[in-house]
């Protein structure tokens, strides 16, 4: 199954974390990125939605 939008932000965000040298528990980044796409612009989410779409497309 191909990836969707959510989850695509979540990778993305979690690189990021990692790049910082974050150390969280999973359970933690988990409630973080869930607050952060609520938070979210329709235009950002979008750019992911579309991600997703070609991720679709090419699999």
């Amino acid at each position: 199954k191909s990836p969707n939008a959510f989850l695509i932000y979540r990778k993305a965000f979690l690189n990021e974390l990692n790049r910082q040298n974050h150390n969280l528990r999973m359970t933690d980044v988990s409630k973080l990125v869930s607050n952060y796409w609520k938070g979210e612009p329709d235009n950002v989410k979008d750019a992911y939605r579309k991600i997703a779409q070609e991720v679709e497309v090419e699999l």
